[in-house]
């Protein structure tokens, strides 16, 4: 079985993701613990929480280079999960014979959202060094009893490549629009869930104005490169959903005021005037930061996934 955490980087490393932005720059540095890691860019930070969480995230990309288990099994929480095209939890990381190969990379274009003194968010380009391409990478770091440990980590393509499954005729997929599990869902679980369908049935009404008051000011979307909230809204005015589903659903806490949650999106576009529906599948995660009573979303990545 191909287990995840080699299938996300065998998939960071192909071609189908981007070209080194900068084929002939040489690394600037040199990472934590083997030399891997190069000296990051960074688009915005928290100061000494963001370095500290800069160290773990490189030492756990290190392991991962070692093939070191052990290591990552430490960083990572006994609840963390990950996602590339597919989900995958803590104990799948084992099951791999063999990890993929990632040698040399460098970290650029970091941005570190704080969560409150507990929690954060990193995301970043990892560009495989010498000119093998990039991607784009997100993890959530929890402080769990004076320890840092790695929630959820997500990675994605370097250019926007939404599988569009072509279809002709009327699309089935959204009826029921939500699809999940029988247990219970936590209280969070419920109002983060909440808040996302509030945001694509947003979508499906192309209605800007409550999307603005859903994200926060400083909201960052991954979905193949890097879109603030403006460039954001600007697609929704020009892409119609014509419906969705939801499954699939996992949440975690970040802290005393945040939360996370992902999902499996399917979206279907409008048909086209030859009769075409576009279909789009998606890994889905979203940050929620709460203020007083109200939640903002602060965070999106979204990785496509094949339909196969």
């Amino acid at each position: 079985m191909f287990i995840l955490l080699a299938f996300a980087l065998t998939i960071c490393a192909s071609p189908a993701w981007g070209n080194n932005p900068n084929p002939n720059s040489p690394p600037k540095g040199v990472g934590d613990g083997v030399n891997f890691g190069a000296q990051e860019t960074r688009a915005s930070g928290t100061g000494g929480l963001e370095d500290s969480l800069l160290r773990l995230e490189r030492q756990w990309l290190d392991a991962w280079v070692k093939r070191d288990l052990k290591t990552i099994d430490g960083l990572w929480a006994d609840d963390a999960f990950g996602v590339a095209e597919r989900r995958y939890s803590k104990p799948d990381l084992g099951n791999s014979a063999t990890l993929s190969q990632l040698g040399e990379y460098s970290i650029a274009d970091l941005t570190s959202i704080s969560l409150g003194p507990d929690a954060a968010v990193l995301s970043y380009r990892l560009d495989l060094l010498p000119n093998k391409g990039y991607c784009y990478a997100s993890s959530a770091w929890v402080r769990r009893d004076s320890r840092w440990s790695l929630v959820w980590h997500q990675d994605g393509p370097a250019n926007d490549t939404a599988t569009r499954d072509l279809t002709p005729g009327e699309p089935t997929v959204g009826n029921p629009r939500l699809r999940r599990p029988t247990q219970t869902a936590s209280p969070l679980e419920e109002k983060l869930l909440q808040n996302e369908l509030r945001v694509q049935d947003s979508w499906k009404r192309k209605d800007t104005t409550t999307l603005d008051s859903l994200w926060a000011d400083g909201f960052l979307l991954i979905r193949g490169q890097r879109y603030p909230k403006n460039l954001y809204l600007r697609g929704v005015s020009l892409i119609g959903v014509k419906d969705y589903t939801v499954t699939d659903i996992q949440s975690r806490t970040l802290g005393s005021e945040a939360g996370l949650i992902s999902y499996l999106l399917a979206l279907q576009l409008p048909t086209n005037e030859d009769g075409v529906v576009a279909k789009i599948r998606s890994y889905t995660t979203s940050v929620w930061l709460k203020h007083g009573t109200r939640w903002s979303g602060v965070f999106r990545h979204d990785t496509p996934i094949n339909p196969n």
